[in-house]
């Protein structure tokens, strides 16, 4: 008689035990997701800074305009907090966005520079 009373009082504890770990899949999944949304953004900001590098270093490269250089590089990183420098023929880019993920606020940073590897003598141009 003890036997049957004690599988009465434990129907169903499996159950508890499978919502319990649903429960954690899915928060997991959620968090595994949120993080890869993340790793894109990060990527698509390092994008747009390499680019936003490359085309001031050729603007600049054209018209030895620093401030046209920069402003470029400003057009293409448009949403984007940006910081701009031009030393020698090299353009270094600093950029900063602030997404929103739910009700969380995530600063994702880029850094690109581009121009010539090493110092042209300028003698050496046409």
């Amino acid at each position: 008689m003890t036997n049957s009373k004690e599988h009465i009082t434990e129907v169903g504890s499996t159950t508890v035990l499978m919502i319990g770990v649903i429960a954690i899949l899915l928060a997991l999944g959620g968090v595994l997701t949120g993080l890869g949304w993340a790793g894109e953004r990060q990527q698509d900001i390092q994008d747009v800074t390499d680019l936003a590098a490359l085309s001031a270093a050729q603007v600049y490269r054209e018209t030895s305009d620093s401030q046209r250089a920069c402003q470029v590089a400003s057009q293409l990183a448009a949403g984007m907090d940006l910081s701009c420098s031009v030393a020698g023929a090299k353009v270094s880019i600093l950029a900063t966005s602030h997404p929103q993920l739910g009700w969380i606020r995530l600063d994702f940073h880029a850094k690109a520079t581009a121009g010539p590897r090493y110092e042209i003598d300028p003698a050496l141009l046409p």
